[in-house]
């Protein structure tokens, strides 16, 4: 059985099945799934891709694949369109390179030299460098130059780097400021301001950078809440009522929570139980460490993990386990001869009298060394019994 149910079975957290299983070197338990397959799953193999029939019948996409290789059936490939070729089409085939044609027309560069093929048209020849085209690189975008001489636009780029020809940049012209427009710089968002002087963002955004003036930070105008807008709240989720009055899902749930209105639950969902302090009766507290912590946590009716938390601060040992005896001369418990390995979880220990009146008198540290535990443990018991911590004096 699986590590969580073997736990859950001996009353004992997963993690300890897990680590005493390596210990024993004991491989994990691996469930074993038998797929029927029946004859119109078989069928389908092939005919249909694999994540279909994983989607129609419920079944894993990887056993899929491995049965149909199994029975060396080739995967299902989708049948490329076709290509409903046009008189312009069959015109520009070898005009220009298949991989320019591939890009204008948005069909694959195989489909165009098969048809350029059938068609016994050439391919289109390789550029020819003549000195008056070098002679261009660089004075003009490459995109033009590549349409002005009909080749594709990476060879022309590809040459001007080649010779170390840097690319061409269009400047813009330079912008007069008036008086009129610094005195708006800053007042709105630059975007704003950009499309109402009719500049680029980036000349607004510049400008106003080099004079030193802050950005304006533009603010979405305050909602109002109308009767009927707040009678929507807690009847539908905050991001769908946001969406229907075009404001952000936090202003509605805000609003909400100031109102005191619970959040909306669809109605497949159950509301979350209400917590309650459980109250430890006499009887309860005699049968912690009778039995495991899962089975009086049944009986109880209360979680596992608080019975287990009772049983810790009682100091109780867990039931089925002896706490290790105490070493009157040294104040420690006595440690095995042969050490523990790391790959098991320490022991719970026993909090007797004598170790919880020396709690807040040493540090945590200390006091974990004496007992063999964890600092955590030790800092965990002390904050429950709101002991202040050590202090130097």
């Amino acid at each position: 059985m699986s590590d969580a149910d073997a736990a859950r079975k001996i009353g004992v957290s997963q993690s300890h099945v897990s680590n005493v299983r390596v210990r024993l070197n004991i491989e994990a338990f691996k469930p074993i799934y038998r797929i029927e397959w029946t004859n119109e799953i078989l069928s389908l193999l092939g005919k249909v891709s694999d994540a279909k029939i994983s989607q129609r019948f419920g079944i894993a996409h990887t056993p899929i694949a491995l049965k149909r290789k199994e029975l060396g059936i080739a995967p299902f490939k989708q049948p490329a369109p076709l290509v409903q070729w046009t008189d312009e089409m069959l015109s520009r085939l070898g005009t220009q390179s298949d991989a320019s044609l591939s890009r204008l027309w948005g069909v694959s560069g195989t489909r165009i030299q098969a048809k350029r093929t059938q068609l016994n048209i050439p391919a289109c020849p390789t550029p020819e460098w003549t000195p008056d085209k070098l002679a261009l690189l660089g004075t003009a975008p490459d995109k033009e130059l590549a349409n002005q001489w009909g080749f594709p636009a990476h060879k022309v780029s590809t040459r001007r780097k080649r010779l170390g020809i840097p690319a061409h940049h269009q400047k813009s012209p330079n912008t007069v400021w008036t008086s009129e427009m610094l005195a708006v710089l800053g007042t709105d968002a630059d975007s704003v301001i950009a499309a109402r002087l009719n500049l680029p963002h980036t000349v607004v955004h510049k400008k106003r950078a080099q004079l030193g003036i802050k950005a304006a930070h533009a603010t979405a105008p305050a909602f109002k809440w109308t009767d009927e807008t707040i009678a929507l709240l807690g009847k539908h989720s905050d991001a769908a009522i946001g969406k229907q009055l075009g404001i952000h899902h936090a202003c509605v749930g805000d609003k909400r929570r100031l109102l005191g209105i619970k959040a909306y639950l669809p109605p497949h969902v159950k509301p979350p139980k209400a917590r309650t302090r459980t109250i430890w009766t006499d009887d309860m507290l005699n049968k912690l460490g009778t039995d495991t912590d899962r089975a009086l946590a049944k009986q109880f009716g209360i979680g596992t993990k608080v019975v287990c938390l009772k049983r810790h601060a009682q100091g109780i040992t867990p039931y089925g386990k002896k706490a290790q005896p105490i070493n009157t001369q040294t104040n420690s418990l006595e440690m095995p001869s042969e050490p523990t390995p790391k790959t098991m979880p320490s022991e719970p220990k026993s909090w007797s009298e004598q170790y919880l009146s020396m709690l807040g008198t040493l540090p945590d540290e200390d006091l974990a060394k004496q007992m063999g535990i964890l600092k955590k443990e030790v800092r965990f018991m002390r904050i429950r019994r709101l002991i202040k911590q050590w202090q130097p004096e």
